[in-house]
């Protein structure tokens, strides 16, 4: 199951009634390649139902019929296709081995799940398939096997839920989101998509001022997760131990991981963090049998972390108790998901020394293993002075800090006693959602912050508002003291601004930048509209918030059926200034590559780049962006691009498209950025946002660039 280095087809195959063809279809838009449904190419090809067929000349000349249509699309449709399977595909045992060779030779098979019940409820109400002559739930409980054997990874799709303010153009849009996440990683194809999952801790892992943070989910059922519960985490950590106890009986092997995958699932509809799949033994504290002495429990192990690997999970932990050849062997078969090695026993007393320690360094540096973790119970204050002494021996060699080609380590204690240790860890600490103390040593998020400025280990550091609401500081400084984060907000102006930039205390700056400027390109603006500063760092980073928030609400306000493709259109029309440059910078980082400009005044040279505060623009500016821009004012389209439009972004009221190009039929998103009004849903499937929405998502993302916090 190693990632694809090539773009092999996509092959989706799962229970009848499962949703195959709808995600098949959001696949084949989102990677831009052709999609064939078996089904309909049977029919195609037969000239007639399947029902029908079948009625004529039944079920075992059917299946022939669908192994020489099997065999033909790996054939000659092998690369470059994205095809939905049949649900009974998996009957034949040639069919069977087609799929698992298609899957060993690097291609993808997803398994796609759903509830049993909600399907089992659609298939007796659905006329228009062949009848079986079994029960539905006798078919599922034989080819439910069948399809794990033949797939290389799992995908559980929840059904979608339409409130009555949703449209119904935007009823699947959170069936796209979440499985465009999924598909994005494991083919990890598009690593600049909106949808992409972004491990950039990993990268900054030797970087103590970039502490980053696990939330631990030990419940019995991981699914009561809050979005507010993730406040201050970089990861989810699910401990699958933790579940329901049918996951450990073999005779509910498959119900188990039925379970785990619709969890993994429904955590990710309420947060876009990474999630680390944990099995914890009972030797580390855990629930799970202990594998060393059963092989049988072994074996029920490596099943879960194949599992937790198989739903597209980032990380993926292992013991490393486990014994090289069987970590080899699960490296080997990790696709893109990381694996984190760890080295826990509650039961052992030895002191936190390199000497001890080193047995498992070695093993897990000769490993395709990303991190290291390391735990021990704490007895007493002095084995929390024992692990900095070593963290710090270490960071001396590279070592604990992921430098010089060592991979980075997470150590802590457990235990109350064992809190100090957690303060000082610096990557992946485990945090609690429950500002209760356990007595394995959890703390929050909170917690550690004043942790850390007690330790001396943080200060206060000061956020500038420039032209912006006492209101607003209010509302950041009681977010901010709620989580102790030690950050003080001011307004101020732009030249107290300009001389707190080389203070040691300065932590970041808001502009008054929102809306923007939408003309007069010559007056004093800026691309940027939020600069921030670590507080090791000398030179200060800026952002262009704004710009992020219109490619956001474009993003989320698409339709699967509008999904960004090559071909996609969008048009600005009756900007300038800085309205024209984000709307472009916006348009691009949304990854459409076809831009119609109308009536627009695209001047906004350099010089116009902060004038006043003497700091680096962003990356990305209107003369960067990487877009093929046609001004519609002298020049028609050209004929070899589409004229129909999916995305407007203007500065007025009213109808702004002009006469030489037309709007999609199928619906699109209208972007106002003259207009403070609420969102209104068109019956034509348009949606037109205007400031007021888009406002409130700058304040999110404002918050989240000043904090490092909000991103789950």
């Amino acid at each position: 199951m190693d990632a694809p280095t090539s773009p092999r087809s996509l092959i989706l195959i799962g229970m009848r009634g499962v949703g195959k063809t709808t995600l098949g279809l959001i696949a084949a838009t989102s990677l831009s390649r052709p999609f064939i449904d078996a089904d309909a190419l049977f029919s195609s090809k037969n000239k007639t139902t399947i029902s029908a067929y079948v009625a004529e000349n039944g079920w075992e000349r059917f299946r022939d019929e669908e192994t020489g249509i099997l065999e033909g699309l790996l054939d000659k449709c092998g690369t470059g296709y994205v095809v939905a399977c049949g649900g009974g595909v998996v009957e034949r045992e040639r069919n069977r081995e087609l799929l698992k060779e298609f899957g060993r030779s690097g291609g993808t098979v997803i398994h796609v799940r759903r509830d049993e019940g909600e399907v089992v409820k659609y298939l007796v109400s659905e006329k228009t398939r062949p009848l079986w002559d079994e029960h539905i739930r006798s078919v599922w409980e034989r080819r439910t096997p069948f399809f794990s054997a033949c797939s290389t990874h799992t995908y559980f799709s929840l059904t979608a839920l339409r409130s009555p303010q949703t449209p119904p153009s935007m009823v699947l849009k959170p069936l796209e989101t979440s499985f465009l996440r999924f598909l994005h990683f494991i083919l990890q194809s598009t690593p600049s998509s909106p949808h992409s999952q972004r491990l950039d801790f990993l990268s900054y892992a030797s970087d103590s001022e970039r502490r980053t943070y696990a939330l631990q989910l030990c419940e019995e059922d991981p699914t009561t997760l809050r979005k507010e519960d993730t406040t201050g985490a970089n990861v989810i950590e699910v401990r699958i131990d933790l579940v329901k106890s049918e996951l450990l009986s073999s005779e509910e092997r498959e119900k188990g991981r039925d379970f785990v995958a619709r969890s993994i699932s429904k955590i990710r509809s309420v947060t876009t963090l990474p999630i680390i799949f944990t099995v914890r033994t009972v030797l580390g504290g855990g629930s799970f049998p202990d594998f060393m002495k059963d092989a049988t429990w072994k074996e029920r192990y490596l099943d879960l972390l194949r599992l937790g690997v198989e739903i597209g999970c980032e990380f993926v932990d292992v013991e490393l108790r486990l014994g090289a050849d069987e970590l080899e062997r699960l490296a080997r078969s990790r696709g893109t998901t990381h694996l984190i090695g760890t080295d826990i026993d509650l039961n052992q007393t030895t002191p936190w020394c390199i000497k001890n320690v080193q047995p498992s360094l070695d093993l897990a540096q000769q490993i395709d293993i990303s991190i290291i973790r390391l735990v021990r119970k704490a007895h007493r204050m002095e084995d929390n002075l024992d692990l900095e002494r070593l963290r710090g021996s270490l960071n001396d060699v590279g070592m604990g800090m992921g430098m010089d080609g060592h991979k980075p380590v997470i150590a802590y204690n457990t235990e109350r006693i064992g809190q100090l240790s957690r303060t000082f860890n610096t990557l992946l600490t485990p945090i609690s959602a429950s500002s209760i103390f356990d007595d394995d040593g959890d703390l929050t998020f909170s917690q550690i912050q004043e942790s850390l400025f007690l330790a001396g280990l943080k200060v206060m550091r000061t956020v500038f508002l420039s032209g912006h609401s006492l209101e607003w500081r209010r509302e950041l400084q009681e977010k901010a003291d709620s989580l102790n984060l030690h950050i003080r907000f001011e307004c101020s102006d732009v030249e107290t601004i300009q001389t707190a930039l080389s203070s040691s205390s300065f932590a970041g700056a808001v502009l008054n930048f929102f809306p923007p400027p939408a003309s007069d390109a010559s007056s004093s603006t800026s691309l940027c509209d939020v600069i921030t500063r670590l507080p090791t760092s000398s030179s200060s980073t800026s952002h262009n918030v704004f710009a992020s928030c219109l490619s956001k609400t474009i993003t989320e306000n698409l339709s699967p059926i509008n999904a960004v493709t090559s071909r996609t259109v969008a048009l600005i029309t009756k900007c300038s200034g800085k309205a024209y440059s984000d709307a472009l910078v916006a348009i691009e980082m949304a990854g459409i590559k076809k831009v119609f400009v109308y009536d627009c005044d695209p001047a906004f040279s350099s010089q116009h780049l902060l004038p006043t505060l003497r700091v680096p623009p962003p990356n990305l500016s209107a003369s960067e962006a990487r877009v093929e821009l046609v001004d519609l004012n002298n020049t028609p389209p050209p004929t070899s691009t589409p004229t129909s439009v999916s995305i407007i972004v203007s500065a007025e009221e009213g109808d702004v498209v002009p006469r030489t190009v037309g709007k999609n039929p199928n619906g699109g998103v209208v972007l106002r950025l003259g207009k403070r009004s609420s969102t209104l849903h068109g019956a034509d499937g348009w949606i037109e946002i205007g400031m007021d929405r888009m406002e409130k998502t700058w304040n999110e993302r404002v918050w989240t660039v000043l904090t490092g916090l909000g991103e789950g």
